[in-house]
């Protein structure tokens, strides 16, 4: 069905509004599922007679198996039925995330990680594809920013309640928690595909000839340019995301007691600005958007930890998360249009890879610039100031160049024609 019949028969067409919503939901269990397990370490240690530091296997086998199928499976995923696949693969994890509860050993326990990782990127990548089919370009920004959603709500409501879990019963109460929320998340989207099964999964004029091939994501001017724009935003925040706690405490005397409140600032400034760029964010303003949010980021960057001037720390950080939340929205706006209608899943499934990888790199270069000093200071932070300010001036200039060719709309509202899509 074409996404312009079903905005010109609104009987036909199933509740917008409820996909997003339950998009949003998804992806707030898929993302709260990753992130609280990083706090559980010590849980997870004690419970299963390792140290803390080998809890991180469990979250780098998470991002590799992410990775992997994320291009392992770029190519196929638009071949199958958005819903039915998405479907599957909800149920699938919600499976393995309720397995966890009945695991007591560190082999089990990574296994079913990594099994968990291997369905995160298709699950993000059909969502993703799901919501691009159904919104039109005209609405595509405040449908972006809705989605964005995800992670600040895993950060300032997912992880407290599981953490809260985990504190009045165990560690196993917070993965049970998360299964059943990624199985409620299943058995909402079933019912609604039961309801709108011929509108959600009827067959559209799609081209086989033009199936995605994640090698097009090198040979494609748009594509790569996307790919490029997604990975220096992520690796421009992630120079710094991982290592706050400790800057903060070692450098600026921050109290440990207070991180959780500095996650809840960052979290609600993520909100209010992620939804406040939907409202604003138009095809001829973006790149200024971005531009703007740039700069605003390098000079916070070296007011906090270059100049001499003490800017409270929880301004910096509230700050830093809701800028990197302001270009996250841009980002995803700008590459949500770039893939055509049969190439959608399989090129966000890569988009996902390059986000892992590009975490990673950073996580590790950042690792390996700081050094600890004999006071128990972190030094070389001006370093990953330089490196994260490269990154983000880069961006504007890219930015620019897929908004010219890609991000047109006409006077009614409508999807371009590189957005018109059918629903799958």
């Amino acid at each position: 069905m074409n996404i312009n019949s079903a905005h010109n028969n609104p009987e036909q067409a199933p509740p917008l509004r409820w996909i997003l919503a339950l998009i949003v939901f998804t992806q707030w269990v898929a993302i709260t599922d990753f992130m609280v397990l990083m706090p559980l370490a010590p849980n997870l240690a004690e419970s299963l007679n390792i140290s803390v530091q080998d809890t991180a296997w469990f979250s780098a086998g998470y991002a590799v198996a992410s990775a992997i199928s994320g291009l392992l499976l770029s190519s196929r995923l638009d071949q199958f039925r958005r819903l039915p696949a998405l479907l599957t693969c909800l149920y699938l994890k919600a499976g393995l995330i309720l397995c966890i509860t009945m695991i007591n050993s560190f082999d089990g326990f990574l296994i079913v990680r990594t099994l968990c990782g291997l369905l995160s990127a298709p699950v993000a990548a059909l969502a993703m594809a799901i919501a691009i089919d159904l919104f039109p370009t005209a609405q595509r920004a405040k449908a972006m920013a809705r989605i964005a959603l995800g992670f600040p709500l895993a950060a300032i409501v997912g992880v407290p309640i599981g953490l809260e879990l985990a504190y009045l019963i165990n560690w196993k109460a917070a993965f049970l928690f998360n299964g059943m929320m990624m199985m409620l998340a299943a058995l909402v989207w079933h019912r609604l595909w039961r309801s709108y099964n011929k509108q959600l999964t009827a067959k559209g004029d799609l081209d086989s000839n033009k199936r995605f091939h994640p090698l097009q994501t090198l040979t494609q001017q748009n594509l790569r340019r996307g790919a490029l724009l997604t990975s220096l935003g992520i690796f421009s925040a992630f120079l710094f995301i991982p290592h706050f706690s400790a800057i903060f405490q070692y450098n600026f005397d921050y109290p440990r007691s207070g991180m959780s409140l500095l996650y809840l600032f960052g979290g609600i400034a993520t909100i209010v600005i992620t939804q406040a760029v939907g409202h604003v964010a138009k095809p001829n303003n973006m790149a200024l958007l971005m531009l703007m949010t740039c700069i605003t980021s390098i000079g916070l960057l070296i007011v906090a930890f270059i100049s001499s001037l003490a800017l409270p720390v929880a301004l910096i950080f509230t700050l830093f998360m809701g800028l990197n939340g302001c270009r996250n929205v841009l980002l995803q706006i700008a590459v949500s249009v770039l893939p055509g209608a049969n190439q959608r899943a399989g090129y966000f499934a890569v988009l996902g890879t390059v986000r892992n990888l590009s975490t990673g790199a950073a996580a590790v270069i950042s690792g390996a610039i700081l050094v600890e000093t004999p006071s128990l200071q972190l030094a070389n932070i001006e370093s990953l100031v330089l490196l994260s300010a490269c990154a983000l001036m880069v961006l504007p200039w890219l930015m620019r160049n897929l908004v010219k060719p890609v991000l047109k709309l006409d006077q009614t509202g409508e999807p371009s024609q590189t957005a018109k899509s059918t629903i799958r």
